[in-house]
Order: structure tokens, then sequence, then C-alpha cells
């Protein structure tokens, strides 16, 4: 874990991005959340004519981000400094991109993750105080066990445990768990991360 000294704290944000303070005050003043998939976002929908306060927040957040990033991060002196700088790069632009989306605490979280799990860097993480205030419940969850993505703890009578899942909502389930990866982290293609990403 990255140590920082106490006036560098107090210009960026915490060790491993614990979003506390700056989410606490945001959060009573923010608009109310969306119907918005859960860690997934926004890109691709029309962005609001007018700043939100969330979308100001990610931009601000994602600045303080790439700087404590740039001057703590050993990535960034070993050992490939300007091919890890031309990664946070990057990852800094892509996310910029999705911050311009942003209206909800679920763009603002899944943005945060992504920029960070873009970096492929045990050494930083974005974790969060507070969550979603709105969910949603399909009725079971997705667990990964033997190579196989199964249902399990389901609550409606045709869609037993242990049923074979092979898409959701159109989209291939591996094509899915891979894409949701990008934003809850994990490295690409473990079968760690698969098993993790397929709960979400």
């Amino acid at each position: 874990m990255i140590k920082q000294n106490p006036k560098r704290a107090e210009k960026y944000m915490l060790v491993r991005l614990t979003l506390t303070a700056c989410l606490a005050c945001a959060a009573t003043n923010a608009v109310a959340l969306t119907g918005a998939t859960v860690g997934t976002p926004e890109v691709g929908r029309q962005a609001a004519t007018t700043p939100t306060p969330w979308r100001a927040m990610t931009f601000t957040d994602l600045a303080a981000a790439k700087a404590m990033i740039e001057s703590e991060d050993i990535n960034g002196v070993y050992p490939a400094p300007s091919s890890f700088a031309q990664k946070v790069d990057t990852a800094f632009a892509n996310a910029q991109h999705e911050a311009s989306e942003v209206s909800t605490f679920a763009g603002y979280r899944a943005t945060l993750k992504h920029f960070m799990n873009s970096l492929d860097d045990e050494h930083a993480g974005v974790a969060f105080a507070i969550g979603q205030t709105r969910l949603f419940w399909p009725g079971f969850v997705i667990r990964r066990l033997g190579g196989r993505y199964l249902t399990a703890a389901s609550t409606i009578a045709d869609v037993p445990d242990g049923r074979d899942v092979s898409a959701c909502d159109g989209e291939p389930i591996d094509q899915l768990v891979k894409r949701t990866a990008k934003y809850e982290g994990g490295h690409p293609g473990l079968e760690s991360t698969k098993a993790s990403a397929a709960l979400l």
C-alpha cells in the first residue's frame, strides 16, 4: 500500500483512494440515482446539457487520482516508468471521456474503478465508504463453478439452482463478465476474476 505524508494527504485523496469525505459531502446535494445499470458507466447515453454534482466530482477525483499515482506509485520509477506513464495517460483520457457522461453515483463509481483497474496495478485501487441506495435483484445470483456459470440462491420457481447461464439480455455471459471485470477489478482471463465478476 502506498504511503503518503500528511501534507500530501491534504492535497490529494486518501491512500488507495478511499473516497469517503468527498462522497459524504457530495451525496447530500447530488441528484437522485437513475435506473442506470449498477457498476456500468453511462457511456453511449446523451450527456445532460448541464453538469451534475456527480460529473463534477468525477473530473475532480480523476485528476486527484492521476496526480497521486504519478507521484506515489512504484511503477512510476520501476521497472518501466515511461511505459507506465503512457498507460496512465491512456487510462486517464478514456476516463475523462466516460466522466463526461456521468450523472449518478453508479457512473461516478464505475468511472473511478475503471480508471484504476485499467492500470492493472495491484499497488493502487479504489474503495467506497458508501454504496448504492437502489439495487436490482433478478431473483437469483450467478456463480462460476467448474468452468460454468450457474444459477444459485434462486427465489424463482422456473429458475432452479444449478441451471447453466449462457447469456444475459442477449449478451454472451463470458463477454458480460469480461466487460464487468474492467470495472470491478481482477486480472483479465483469470478464473478468480471470472468467479468474482459473475456474482455482480
